[in-house]
């Protein structure tokens, strides 16, 4: 269409040149809203560099609270990946915690103080010979509840002819007159009397090195700062039985009252001893009181 001036009768073709332009314009900028407004929401809000992602996933994992920053329902995959990281950070600090755990529920520092003698001896105490080892502490914060028991093993035939590997008896042992409860304060000797029921009755020292036998020594107790229960064990062989000696005194007097020498702790001193074994010892001991 071709505009004329009524003035000066010339054809305007500006003024359409002009109006078309106003057209695109406008056509243009409702392209731009319906796009702007057509546009997806981010998959998760003020997160748009490497340290705000870090700080998304350390608020998911450890349950802190999202504060601004949250996910959004328009990627399935940022969801999936988010369900993924939660369910391995809480394996990851479950298997933590159980190593913890385990670690706390087995104090090996602690047993490595709990210190057994590298030899038993026999020797007469009280008038009987007595199977005697030493048990020690050496930590100045003690162990409680202690509880000393001591079995005998050995090979045995039952009377139908069934070989029993590594029969067990149990010995009795204690120290001093308190049994198998033990005040470990300090170093103390634990007492097996060779008694009639002593599977060691029957045997002179001949017989122990000749015989294939093992003493296994357990000490039960309970440590005072984490209250849970520890087991030492040891063992002796005949081979690291001493007949006829018997432990040096390693608790001396000070200012501060008793002190043990740890030093001394295996020291062992010969002393006179029958070289017969409990039975004949016994029959000995009985014909000289008669006598």
């Amino acid at each position: 269409m071709i505009l004329i001036n009524e003035s000066n009768g010339i054809p305007e073709t500006t003024n359409c040149i002009d109006a078309q332009e106003d057209i695109n314009t406008l056509e243009l900028m409702n392209i731009e809203q319906k796009r702007s407004s057509a546009k997806t929401e981010p998959c998760v809000t003020l997160v748009d560099n490497l340290v705000s992602a870090f700080l998304f996933s350390v608020e998911s994992q450890y349950t802190t609270g999202y504060g601004s920053r949250s996910p959004t329902t328009e990627c399935p995959e940022t969801v999936f990946i988010l369900t993924i990281q939660c369910i391995f950070g809480v394996v990851f600090q479950s298997v933590m915690i159980g190593f913890v755990f385990t670690k706390i529920c087995r104090p090996k520092g602690r047993l490595q103080a709990i210190l057994f003698s590298e030899k038993a001896v026999i020797c007469c105490r009280d008038g009987a010979l007595c199977l005697m080892f030493r048990l020690g502490d050496e930590r100045k914060s003690h162990v409680i509840d202690c509880k000393i028991r001591a079995w005998f093993l050995q090979h045995a035939v039952s009377t139908e002819g069934e070989i029993l590997l590594h029969h067990q008896k149990k010995l009795k042992v204690s120290v001093d007159e308190g049994g198998e409860d033990i005040f470990l304060l300090w170093p103390v000797t634990v007492v097996h009397k060779i008694d009639i029921d002593s599977p060691f009755y029957n045997m002179s020292p001949e017989d122990i090195h000749s015989t294939k036998f093992e003493v296994v020594t357990t000490l039960v107790c309970t440590t005072d700062t984490t209250g849970r229960l520890t087991e030492a064990r040891c063992s002796y062989t005949p081979n690291e039985i001493l007949w006829g000696h018997r432990f040096r005194n390693i608790i001396t007097s000070c200012d501060d009252g008793l002190e043990a020498d740890y030093g001394l702790f295996n020291c062992t001193e010969p002393v006179d001893t029958t070289k017969c074994s409990a039975r004949r010892f016994t029959e000995i001991s009985r014909l000289k009181s008669e006598s």
